[in-house]
């Protein structure tokens, strides 16, 4: 358990998972439970094993001292490197919407 804070320029928190292979083909989108403080998180779904390569995201936003299921759809996710927007992603193209069957990390933010 921790606080997030952004007294004295505050800065960012992060967790994800270790790169591994996740077979969600067929799906969707995923569905995160979240135990909230109000305030907007974003989750990144990454599809190789690189510690700092384009992601898939999308943001959320909590309910404070509320347990939750946060639904994601995978059409909505936004391509992203480093945390901003990657807009020139053509889609079909380098980095296509995001195929379930190829998804290899998760990490909130």
């Amino acid at each position: 358990m921790g606080e997030v804070s952004l007294d004295n320029n505050g800065g960012f928190a992060s967790i994800r998972t270790a790169p591994q292979q996740h077979d969600l083909a067929g799906a969707t989108g995923i569905v995160l439970r979240v135990r909230g403080d109000g305030k907007r998180y974003r989750v990144n779904l990454r599809t190789d094993a690189t510690f700092d390569g384009i992601q898939y995201q999308a943001g959320f936003i909590t309910v404070d001292g509320t347990w939750q299921d946060v639904g994601l759809d995978f059409a909505q996710l936004e391509l992203s490197f480093r945390g901003r927007p990657v807009p020139a992603a053509p889609r079909p193209g380098p980095h296509p919407q995001l195929r379930p069957s190829s998804l290899s990390g998760l990490g909130v933010r």
